[in-house]
């Protein structure tokens, strides 16, 4: 599914190729996941866990029970609310996500 800096992405008779650098962030509702990136939003049904494995290790990471987002989209983090500011959108933290997102950035004291 992906090849170092892009994945391709299939849509009914038509396969997209998406840079990973594109991409926004990631929503999973029920069976489906939803790829938003800067210029279009995509639907595939794939588990959130299973599209997590396909992505490329530490450039990805799963915040909460619905959402993977891209490391270098995060602007801010909000430790005290649990909240992730990336661009016009804020993100919960999940309780059992914190630890790894942390873990996963440098943070300089």
């Amino acid at each position: 599914m992906t090849v170092d800096k892009f994945l391709f992405i299939r849509e009914k008779t038509t396969v997209y190729k998406v840079e990973l650098n594109e991409i926004k962030h990631i929503k999973s509702e029920g069976n489906y996941c939803y790829i938003e990136t800067n210029e279009k939003s995509f639907q595939i049904k794939i588990s959130l866990g299973k599209l997590l494995e396909s992505l490329p290790g530490p450039n990805f990471i799963q915040v909460n029970r619905n959402f993977i987002i891209p490391i270098n989209r995060i602007e801010k983090i909000n430790l005290t609310e649990g909240l992730i500011l990336l661009e016009n959108e804020s993100i919960s933290i999940g309780g059992r996500y914190k630890e790894t997102l942390l873990n996963a950035m440098q943070i300089l004291p």
